[in-house]
């Protein structure tokens, strides 16, 4: 499992090893209800990597086995890049 903050504090990624990313709304105080889930294919167990931007704009994810890497608006959180990058590897 790996937590992300958003540098503005307003959300918390959390990715959980079943492949589901859930965003949490903390600017609802006592309410931690998921804002979103977003399902990932997983394609291994291996280490997963969640990172807002410093802008809390976008939300980036990646296994370090996957062949992809996507970001995810926060606005409302829909899909803005997928990236394929069969055949690379990322460090």
């Amino acid at each position: 499992m790996d937590i992300e903050f958003a540098q503005d504090n307003r959300f918390m990624a959390v990715f959980f090893k079943s492949g589901k990313i859930v965003i949490i709304n903390k600017e609802r105080p006592g309410e931690f209800s998921p804002v979103k889930n977003i399902d990932y294919e997983l394609p291994n167990q291996n280490y997963c990597s969640l990172s807002f931007s410093i802008d809390s704009a976008l939300l980036a994810n990646i296994s370090s086995n996957a062949n992809t890497i996507t970001v995810w608006e926060t606005r409302n959180f829909s899909l803005r890049y997928h990236l394929d990058i069969t055949g690379d590897i990322i460090s």
